[in-house]
């Protein structure tokens, strides 16, 4: 089942037999019921798991897979005898709840956003002047200021930026049996 025999603990070297790790494995199994999701930092699922991945599975019978399609039905995909795991891949997870959250399976949001003049917050600028005395006044620039907005310099690219906060980029795995 492994590819180690043995495990060493490295705050205290103590050294774990090949047995010993898979009854660990077998009971942190046993602690995960089928349809949990959970975190993994390996490339592939380990026993009784599927990786998140948006596979689809046969979930008739003789099927190891039919009790997860009884849990998570046609949610993430699928149809008839076949069911999809979710994808997980390259997505933060938010739970069920109202509104935009409120459909079980549901995706959205993007990685990357283009603001445009109707996403752009409300804001004015202002065009500082100075008096021949010194004195700085601020000019505040309004729809109605047509023939000012042209010497307002402009900034920007229109590029799309970064709309996620740090991350950390690991599986999901459901358990199926």
């Amino acid at each position: 089942m492994y590819a180690k025999t043995t495990w060493v603990d490295g705050a205290g070297g103590t050294t774990m037999s090949a047995a010993n790790l898979n009854k660990m494995q077998t009971q942190s199994t046993l602690s995960v019921v089928i349809g949990q999701i959970k975190i993994w930092c390996g490339t592939t699922a380990p026993s009784d798991f599927l990786l998140c991945d948006g596979s689809t599975y046969d979930g008739v019978s003789p099927s190891v897979y039919r009790n997860l399609m009884l849990v998570s039905s046609y949610y993430f995909g699928g149809a008839g005898s076949s069911f999809a795991v979710p994808d997980l891949r390259g997505k933060y997870l938010a739970g069920l709840g109202s509104g935009d959250y409120s459909t079980m399976g549901k995706t959205g949001g993007s990685s990357e956003v283009t603001l445009t003049i109707a996403t752009m917050p409300a804001h004015t600028h202002t065009i500082p002047y100075s008096t021949l005395a010194g004195v700085t006044h601020d000019y505040y620039v309004n729809s109605n200021a047509v023939a000012l907005s042209n010497q307002l310099d402009s900034a920007g690219s229109g590029g799309a930026h970064e709309n996620r906060p740090q991350s950390l980029v690991l599986n999901y795995i459901v358990r199926y049996r």
